[in-house]
């Protein structure tokens, strides 16, 4: 084998480690209630009334957690069966407020 094929094969190598590693990573990411409870404070807390829009409250999830559109709409659903927001049509507010 010629060093230029080695070094090609080598970089193979590598890219599918990295591709694995994050597959795995990403599958056994774990979110915390605690955390969650806080980030939602954070997100709203800033807003008037304490609302927002459902698509921006998603958008706010996603960067904050830096997940994928599925895991936040997991975590707004979570948000929402452990009390902490209030999902009106599309407004979702912060409970308690």
């Amino acid at each position: 084998m010629s060093n230029y094929s080695l070094f090609i094969l080598l970089a193979v190598a590598i890219c599918a480690a990295v591709v694995i590693f994050e597959y795995v990573h990403n599958k056994h990411r774990r979110f915390h209630i605690e955390h969650l409870g806080a980030a939602v404070q954070e997100i709203l807390s800033g807003k008037q009334d304490g609302q927002m829009l459902r698509k921006d409250f998603l958008k706010a999830l996603r960067v904050h957690f830096h997940c994928s559109p599925k895991e936040s709409l997991f975590l707004s659903g979570l948000a929402r069966k452990k009390g902490l927001v209030h999902q009106d049509g599309q407004m979702v507010s912060l409970v308690g407020k």
